[in-house]
């Protein structure tokens, strides 16, 4: 594949700004075509992320000029779901976005490719006069109420998951739905319900080509493919393989190469000059997105932070008067930089109205960044030295570029443990803020040791219990079912190994406790029912140890809701009012600290 350049920008739409990212062909003979990549909705777009960036790259190393965006409310871009209008302003965006790329220069032809919801949108964009000559549709229904209906399903399950059933939840207003930690209001769900693309009048000539992909074997949508074939727009319909593995949790997502393949000789076939004519005057861009944030006014800039050759892709939001201080946001796993459930676009911008400078960024081989993502498929890829110096590495980048030199870094699951780590190894940073880590000292076979241990949690009278009462999933039961042999015939080995390797995590842990028993930094730990660590930390006498210390609390959210990476809404509320409060804290503690140092209280304005 050719190289391709990538750049973050912020298009001007009628409503609010969109996050944009532009994969730009190199080579000389670029296509004249231009390709629009539209999005797919909540956690099915999480975990395809990264696929979609390879298929810009791919697009783009083709000679097509692609751009990406994020819809309002999602990603990057400004917003929140439970703003009035939203179904309209996502429609603007597909409308703008496709306006923009057919100003640009050489590009005279547009093509669109909509997955689920992107789909849906793409079509109402082109129906509302949207340049888009040719149109591909990715598991895309005629019906806007069959997306809202298999959200709702995906909700349900969630709902029924284990120990989930048996407690309260913060009810959503009436009408609205929460999928995957996801929120769409009452009145996006009423708007794509009442959505149906087979009512609507395309303009004369438009799309001249439509792509049609089935979903694994699955055929397209009758409804929708009548309604197409009886315009003049050339249908064809072609095999969809791989959506399935697409959408799976990301670190073990798959790129659908087969469909890139035909895609991209589709694209091949329909070279030429559009018949749609170009805006007079291409929509505005701009490189920074200026917010406010509880009557704060902040900014945001997109960053490229280069190291050992590789693009690192980050987002910076920054206060007018910034403080000494400055917030780094470091992956959950393999999640793009916005964060589980789009978590830390939500605390940066508020930390920034706190008056803390905050970066959220994708290291090696995540989200928007440079480097090979297979490597992460399993989880020791992630507990390498390697994350933790490029982790040092950034914050002098930062520090290069303006942001104050004490920071404190903030991560769940390999996140966590990057940020402790860092801060043990880096005087610089003031404050660790760990959610729900994996591990604190990486052991290769805790993986093993922790199946096995589940599986035997699986077999006491109390998980028979749940299951008699069906407050635990037919698909959970099969997957315990299955765990239970592998987890058993294992457990031999993998206590053997754990014995051999146990005394020793334990002094490393304790020698980097004592470490942080003499140091001005904070460590927070936060931790959910049911995580694994918390348990072994309680068990093995480190909890007790870490909670003596006066710099680090330790925060058990209690159950009934158990969820790593935080889907339900309640979880997200109680860690977000954790993370703020430790932030404040080190907040005045470093003021005290300056006042003492300079005998005066006029430092730095904490709120």
């Amino acid at each position: 594949m050719s190289a391709s350049l990538t750049r973050a920008f912020y298009l001007s739409s009628e409503n609010e700004p969109i996050y944009a990212l532009l994969d730009e062909p190199v080579a000389a003979s670029a296509s004249s075509t231009g390709v629009l990549l539209c999005p797919l909705f909540g956690n099915d777009d999480l975990c395809a992320y990264r696929a979609r960036r390879e298929w810009a790259k791919t697009l783009a190393a083709a000679g097509h000029p692609t751009l990406r965006i994020d819809l309002p409310a999602t990603g990057d871009s400004p917003g929140c779901p439970h703003e009035q209008g939203l179904l309209e302003q996502w429609v603007d965006a597909v409308l703008t976005a496709a306006r923009w790329l057919r100003c640009q220069p050489r590009c005279t032809r547009v093509s669109t490719i909509g997955i689920g919801l992107g789909g849906l949108l793409a079509y109402r964009a082109l129906a509302e006069g949207a340049p888009i000559d040719d149109l591909v549709l990715w598991s895309v229904p005629a019906r806007g109420r069959t997306l809202v209906r298999q959200l709702r399903v995906l909700s349900q399950m969630e709902a029924s998951h284990e120990t989930a059933a048996d407690g309260d939840t913060p009810a959503l207003p009436a009408g609205a739905l929460a999928s995957a930690g996801f929120v769409m209001s009452a009145e996006t769900v009423a708007g794509l319900e009442a959505l149906d693309l087979a009512q609507l009048e395309l303009p004369a000539g438009a799309p001249e080509r439509v792509l049609l992909l089935e979903r694994d074997g699955l055929k397209v949508d009758e409804r929708l493919r009548g309604a197409l074939e009886s315009t003049s727009a050339q249908v064809t319909i072609a095999p969809g393989r791989g959506y399935g593995m697409m959408v799976t949790p990301p670190q073990k997502s798959r790129s659908p190469v087969e469909v890139f393949d035909t895609v991209g000789e589709w694209l091949l076939t329909g070279a030429g000059e559009s018949s749609i004519a170009a805006a007079e005057r291409a929509p505005a861009t701009a490189a920074m997105l200026d917010l406010t944030v509880a009557g704060v006014h902040i900014r945001e800039t997109p960053l490229m932070i280069s190291t050992d050759g590789e693009e690192l892709l980050g987002v910076l939001s920054q206060p007018d008067q910034p403080v000494a201080l400055c917030a780094v946001l470091l992956n959950a796993g393999a999640l793009r930089h916005t964060g589980p459930n789009r978590m830390w676009v939500e605390i940066a911008r508020r930390w920034a109205a706190l008056g803390v400078p905050t970066v959220r960024i994708d290291l090696t081989g995540i989200g928007d960044s440079d480097g090979d993502a297979y490597a992460l498929e399993d989880d020791e890829g992630f507990y390498t030295p390697r994350y933790v110096s490029q982790v040092r590495e950034l914050l002098s980048a930062f520090t290069d570029r303006g942001l104050p030199a004490r920071f404190v870094l903030a991560g769940l699951c390999s996140g966590a443990y990057w940020a402790f780590h860092a801060a043990l190894e880096d005087e610089r940073v003031r404050g660790a803020l760990m959610i729900n880590p994996r591990a604190l000292i990486w052991d290769p076979s805790i993986s093993g040791v922790r199946d096995a241990r589940a599986a035997r949690k699986a077999l006491r009278l109390s998980s028979w219990g749940k299951i008699l009462r069906g407050q635990i999933t037919r698909e959970r039961i099969g997957v315990v079912a299955r765990g239970v042999g592998v987890a058993l015939a294992s457990l031999p080995g993998h206590l053997r190994t754990r014995a051999q390797g146990n005394s020793q995590s334990s002094d490393e842990l304790g020698r980097a406790l004592r470490r942080i028993a003499t140091s001005e930094m904070d460590l927070l730990a936060v931790f959910t029912a049911e995580e694994p660590m918390f348990e072994e930390l309680e068990r093995d006498g480190d909890l007790q140890r870490m909670c003596a210390l006066p710099n680090v609390r330790v925060e058990s959210i209690p159950g009934p809701l158990t969820s790593h990476t935080l889907e339900p809404l309640a979880l997200q509320h109680a860690v977000h009012a954790l993370l703020d409060e430790a932030l404040i804290r080190i907040l005045r503690e470093i003021k005290a600290t300056e006042a003492v140092a300079n005998g005066s209280e006029r430092q730095m304005p904490i709120p």
